[in-house]
Parts: structure tokens; C-alpha cells; sequence
């Protein structure tokens, strides 16, 4: 028996999380704060509280907004330090973030540069806490919904702040903004006084066991056009004469991967850190070796493993009736498999049905992609599978430009390594 059923989707471009859900276990700096061994990113975290105690300044948290703090640092270079995040996995999509880029000689140049952007409001200039701050905001129309930006950016030394809201809730965007224009600051060997007795030491994204679990998973082997897993216990066979985007799927195959799913958006680093940490690409093969034909998109599959251990919050179905279970994936899956900022088509469709004694999950959604410079528009339908494996998911993410070679796709077998065990496609 197979069971049905459909929810809405919400596109939204400025993802900041691999899979929502996540949670830290922050790392604790050493309580004596050795002004020696102090970073950018030391500081303090109460319930209520934020404080840093490098740059010396102190900040409110919004309540009752159900955020999370990131797991996350950020990638996008040396120079560029996270000093706390956080998300919501609701609706709303709220991400609060603080960050601080070096900028040795021009920080109050780069703090206004920092707050300007193409479709911003003209950077304005305010003081907070005696400093000068910049600010600037955006609106962006997410389906029947408004996506709001707030960035504000304020030079201390040789850094350049910079506190970014992005949230489809404008009560919690206002209130976060009400806190940035309370922000205290504040001699920083001060730091563990004005965090309270209840402030305790805080390090972002210390925590790195998804990262040492998944790395540990085999990365599996290729011969002809069958992909074998024998640590996750299956085989699969890609289509005959599909390009192998690597020889080896663990080189060069997360870099494809990578932009396969996420594409250019902004937070494409940040996005990056998240897949290395809680997902391992194991194939990644097109139909062609090159886009060659302007408006058709060139089909191909992705298949990775992921550690639900990023995913507390969601448990695999047990059988292919569990509702409650197969929403909570599908939600988070949909979030995942974002392609750029290509917008859907319908809503998500989601079905669960048992294959050779196996629950797997199928989310399917189409998906409008344009090309300003060739003026032209693509369709592209995707079907997204999930399997449980031992301690992991197996996700495969088939994509086509039409629906006979989604079919193609639907249809390729997997094998699962157990005695007497036949080969059995994914329909």
C-alpha cells in the first residue's frame, strides 16, 4: 500500500542551514579568557544575552522566537570570522547572524561597503552605543510573501561588524532590530562581568562530530556504470553511457554536487560547510558531459548519504502510513534540495511506499529555470528518494528536463546486499 499526500512549499533563497534542526554543543574556551589566547569569535551566551568578549559589546536575544543557534562557521575566507548565529526551522525562516571581517586600515570603509547591496535601500548612517552604525534593508517577494533583509555594520579597530537579519516575520525582524539598537559596548576584559552569572564561555560551530562521523563513512566504489556502498549495504546502476563527473566519488564529487544543489546564491559557502559537515556525496553523473543544447536542462542524479544526527527533530517513517514522520522529512528535504533560486512549479508531491521489505520516501516537484543572457526558460522535474542505511539516509536526486527521461531515472535499479536479495528499482 502507498501512501499519499501533498503541502506547499516555501522557496527560500537565503538558506543558512544544511537541514534545519541543528543544534550546538558549544565548545568552552578556557574560563580564565588569557587575553593571549582570546579570538574574535570568544565570547559569552546566556538564555537572554550575547556578549563578545573580544570586540568588548553585548547585545539582547529576541524570546520566544524559537530560534537555534547555527552549528556553522563561516567559510568565505580568512579574513571573515561567525560570531554567533541563529535559525528558525518554522515558517517563518528567521536567520539572525553576527559576523566580523578584517579590514586592516579601512574597517569604517568596508562597514558601510558591507551594508550595500543591488536591490538595498541607500546605506543610512545612525550612532548605537556612541559608535557609528550603517544600516540597510531589502524586500524581496518569496510566492505571496515578503522576505525582509536588515543589515547594520559598525567598525571597531581593524574589523568591520556586521549584524544580518533575513526573516519572513516581521514582529521577530523588528524586535532583533530593536535589540541592535540597544547594542552596548563595553572594555572587553569586561566581558564575563556584563555576561551575567548566568553567561557561560561560548565558541561557535565547536562542535564537529557530524563532520568526524560522516567523513568516516566509506565513499564506495564504481565499476561500469554500478555504483556499489558495501558499509551502507546496496548497489546502484546509474544509466548506460551517463558521464561520471569524477572518477572517484570522493574527488571532485562534492564540488559538483554542491553547486548542483545549491547553485550561486549568496550563503553558497556557508551552505557548503553545512553539506560537509552533516552529508557525503558519493555520485554524480549527467546524461552529457556538457550542457549542449540552450533551454533543456542536462539531466543527471546526485546520490549522497546524510547523518540524521543533524536532523534531531526527524525520525524515518516506520511504515509507509506514518504521516507524521514522512512531513517532517519531506519538509526538511524540500528546504535541502533547493536548486539555486529556480522557483517551483507546484506543490511538492510526496509518497512513501515499502520496496523489497525497505520504507523510502519520494518528494517530487518541477521547477521553472530562466537564462537572462539567452533570453530562454527551462523546465525541470526532480524526484528526490530516501532510504534508511544502517546509521545514515541514502538520498538520490534525479533531475530531467522531461518526464520520460524522469521515468528513465524512476526506474534504474538498486540492489541491496543481503542473501537472496534481487535487484529493484526505486518505483
Amino acid at each position: 500500500m502507498r501512501s499519499e499526500f501533498h503541502f506547499q512549499t516555501v522557496v527560500f533563497v537565503a538558506v543558512l542551514c544544511l537541514l534545519p534542526g541543528l543544534h550546538l554543543c558549544a565548545q568552552s574556551p578556557s574560563p580564565s579568557l588569557n587575553p593571549s589566547d582570546i579570538a574574535p569569535e570568544t565570547g559569552f551566551l546566556s538564555p537572554s544575552r550575547y556578549s563578545n568578549a573580544f570586540f568588548g559589546f553585548s547585545i539582547s536575544l529576541p524570546q520566544n522566537a524559537g530560534l537555534r543557534e547555527l552549528t556553522l562557521t563561516l567559510n568565505r575566507g580568512p579574513r571573515d570570522h561567525l560570531l554567533i548565529g541563529f535559525h528558525s526551522p518554522s515558517k517563518d525562516l528567521v536567520s539572525f547572524t553576527i559576523t566580523a571581517r578584517e579590514a586592516p586600515g579601512g574597517s569604517k570603509k568596508e562597514a558601510r561597503k558591507i551594508v550595500a547591496g543591488p536591490d538595498s535601500s541607500k546605506p543610512k548612517e545612525t550612532k548605537i552605543g556612541g559608535k557609528a552604525v550603517w544600516r540597510s534593508e531589502s524586500l524581496t517577494k518569496i510566492g505571496s510573501r515578503n522576505m525582509q533583509t536588515l543589515i547594520f555594520s559598525t567598525a571597531i579597530d581593524n574589523y568591520a561588524l556586521k549584524f544580518e537579519v533575513i526573516s519572513f516575520n516581521p514582529e521577530i525582524t523588528a524586535e532583533i532590530e530593536r535589540n541592535i539598537e540597544q547594542l552596548a559596548f563595553f572594555d572587553p576584559s569586561q566581558a564575563k562581568v556584563m555576561a551575567g552569572a548566568d553567561g557561560k564561555p561560548y565558541a561557535p560551530g565547536a562542535s564537529r562530530f557530524a563532520a568526524t562521523r560522516i567523513a568516516l563513512l566509506s565513499p564506495g566504489s564504481i565499476s561500469g556504470n554500478v555504483y556499489r556502498n558495501e558499509e551502507l549495504g546496496f548497489r546502484y546502476e546509474f544509466p548506460q553511457g551517463w558521464v561520471l563527473m569524477s572518477k572517484s566519488p570522493q574527488e571532485k564529487v562534492a564540488e559538483a554536487g554542491h553547486q548542483f544543489v545549491w547553485g550561486n546564491s549568496p550563503t553558497v559557502q556557508e551552505e557548503h560547510e553545512a553539506e560537509s559537515q552533516c552529508t557525503r556525496n558519493l555520485l554524480f553523473v549527467t546524461r552529457h558531459l556538457e550542457d549542449s543544447k540552450v533551454g533543456q536542462f542536462n539531466s543527471r542524479v546526485l546520490l549522497m548519504a546524510v547523518d540524521p544526527k543533524c536532523a534531531p527533530d526527524s525520525v524515518f517513517p516506520k511504515t509507509v502510513d506514518d504521516r507524521e514522520a514522512m512531513q517532517r522529512i519531506a519538509k526538511q528535504i524540500v528546504q535541502y534540495f533547493k536548486i539555486g533560486a529556480k522557483s517551483s512549479t507546484e506543490p511538492a508531491r510526496v509518497r512513501a511506499f515499502n520496496n523489497a521489505g525497505r520504507i523510502m520516501v519520494e518528494i517530487s516537484q518541477s521547477f521553472t529555470v530562466s537564462d537572462p543572457a539567452e533570453s530562454e526558460t527551462a523546465t525541470i522535474l526532480s524526484s528526490t528518494l530516501l532510504m534508511q542505511a544502517g546509521d545514515y539516509w541514502v538520498m538520490w536526486m534525479f533531475a530531467a528536463h522531461d518526464k520520460k527521461e524522469l521515468e528513465e531515472l524512476l526506474n534504474t535499479k538498486i540492489f541491496f546486499d543481503a542473501p537472496g536479495a534481487s535487484p529493484v528499482g526505486p518505483k
